[in-house]
């Protein structure tokens, strides 16, 4: 029992030390066509498949700037992060949306061209007035996000309150900040009551002493919850 005990303990220490060197070794591509930056992952340029996570920043950040919080977090998961330039103003309704989701595809189809994506398992998050438009794509194309994670986000928008009922069964993330001086944690709890009330599968998380802009530990949370390490926990267990 001991000699199982000690190696479960040395696998474990490779699973949380691998990562964080191997995110070191991705890279950073910007594809001007599609506006959008996006970080592959050191798992992929070992010729392993990873999964995606669409990242949508809020209104005045771009891409470049974004990106670098969500990579502290992937540093974890081994996942592809898109994280897309986004001028919120021109957005406006659904069509708008709609126009943003074909960016997306497009983006996915092409890169799949190129590395090895797991294009059925796509997530979608984003921060602010993208979390807001994340959870309007969300709901849009069910069938596109397994999952949603919303940091320090705004009412519901673009038209979403229409398509509520694909929320039954999804699964969705909110962190806000309990001291939020931008958006108040109430609106947050309208969203979370929101998707409830559409039978999804709600995490809620308010920070402690929270503002606007949240610390890198909640982005870290979230990229666990998005894609949590079923195969290690299941290789671990056996092993007991």
């Amino acid at each position: 029992m001991r000699r199982r005990l000690t190696i479960a303990c040395f696998i474990a220490g490779l699973f949380f030390w691998a990562p964080a060197s191997a995110a070191a070794a991705g890279h950073e591509i910007f594809y001007a066509e599609h506006d959008c930056v996006v970080y592959v992952p050191a798992a992929v340029v070992a010729g392993k498949r990873a999964p995606v996570l669409v990242c949508l920043p809020g209104r005045g950040v771009s891409a470049r700037q974004d990106i670098v919080r969500w990579r502290k977090a992937a540093g974890f998961t081994d996942v592809f992060l898109v994280d897309f330039n986004v001028d919120y103003l021109a957005i406006g309704n659904d069509l708008g949306v709609r126009k943003l989701q074909s960016r997306i595809e497009n983006l996915l189809k092409e890169m799949s061209q190129s590395y090895a994506v797991q294009t059925q398992r796509v997530s979608i998050a984003g921060s602010s007035a993208g979390a807001v438009t994340a959870l309007a794509l969300a709901l849009r194309y069910p069938e596109r996000y397994d999952s949603a994670g919303l940091v320090s986000t705004g009412p519901v928008n673009f038209e979403t309150e229409d398509y509520r009922t694909n929320a039954a069964g999804k699964r969705f993330y909110i962190a806000h900040g309990k001291e939020d001086p931008t958006v108040p944690l109430d609106e947050a709890v309208k969203v979370k009551e929101f998707l409830e009330g559409g039978r999804a599968v709600v995490t809620f998380v308010s920070v402690p002493g929270g503002g606007h802009e949240l610390p890198p530990g909640v982005y870290r949370s979230l990229a666990r919850w998005l894609f949590p390490p079923r195969d290690f926990l299941q290789k671990l267990k056996s092993l007991f």
